[in-house]
């Protein structure tokens, strides 16, 4: 949970020793490691966590999308895909759509229940304001050369990721969305030295389609400045939660994809193909 606002000038140092704890620390700690039970920090406020419920309740088609774009993003820095290609549970369409269901699945139940531990790495542990710009400084210096490296390996698992989720969310296009994240990307850095581009020239007309039609509805339909946006927001949540249910209890697409057997997800074991 975010602490109350933090004296502006101090905000600069916060961020950089947070930064450097991230990046030389967590990218060395064993993120399975045994940890012993940890309480809830003293700045924990049970009503402002219950807010934070209700505003993911209410957004829950945007943050899922957000989500889906922040694991995509993942996926090109080297050390987390190189585990995820060594532990072979996300190599194939198939396999990436029971992880990441498992993973869908586990986020919801985060969201509905009360917290349970709170790790060093959280980002989200200090003011508002050091958060965002932990954030951006994460976005700047570690996802955007990631993502405009497009290396071979990311090319070939955001493919599988994403044929994967289609069967969760059948709007999701490979191409179309990767194109998304790489927009979002760029929209919020403050870097403008980044080499990312959106190349639409090889996209299929399909995937063009629907590059064009889901932007036109963030843009048009959700931004909580119009009028009309609740009407919309209301409605396209209702459409993924039905997704979620359905995925979780009668994944028909996956069936038809994988087979009913292999579609089977238990969250509380991982599957090994």
């Amino acid at each position: 949970m975010f602490r109350e606002k933090q004296d502006p000038e101090n905000t600069e140092k916060v961020v950089e020793e947070r930064f450097r704890l991230l990046v030389e620390v967590g990218s060395k700690t064993m993120a399975d490691s045994e940890l012993p039970e940890m309480d809830l920090p003293a700045y924990y406020d049970a009503d402002k966590f219950r807010v934070g419920q209700t505003v993911f309740y209410n957004n829950v088609f945007t943050m899922m999308v957000a989500k889906l774009a922040g694991l995509l993003s993942l996926l090109a820095v080297p050390s987390i895909l190189d585990i995820l290609i060594f532990t072979k549970q996300s190599g194939t369409p198939c396999t990436a759509f029971r992880r990441y269901v498992s993973t869908i699945l586990h986020t919801f139940i985060w969201y509905e229940r009360e917290p349970e531990k709170q790790k060093e790495f959280n980002i989200c542990t200090g003011s508002v304001e050091e958060t965002k710009a932990l954030c951006a400084r994460i976005l700047d210096e570690v996802f955007l050369p990631c993502l405009a490296a497009k290396r071979p390996e990311f090319e070939k698992m955001r493919q599988i990721l994403l044929e994967g989720v289609w069967s969760i969310s059948p709007q999701i296009d490979p191409d179309a969305f990767t194109a998304i994240t790489y927009r979002l990307a760029m929209s919020a850095t403050s870097n403008n030295n980044h080499s990312l581009e959106v190349d639409t020239s090889s996209m299929s007309s399909y995937s063009k389609f629907l590059l064009g039609f889901q932007t036109w509805v963030h843009k048009n339909l959700l931004q909580t400045s119009l009028w009309w946006s609740p009407i919309f927001r209301g409605f396209f949540n209702a459409q993924m939660r039905l997704s979620i249910f359905l995925t979780e209890h009668w994944p028909f697409l996956a069936y038809l994809v994988f087979g009913k057997q292999r579609s089977q997800v238990n969250i509380y074991k991982m599957q090994i193909d």
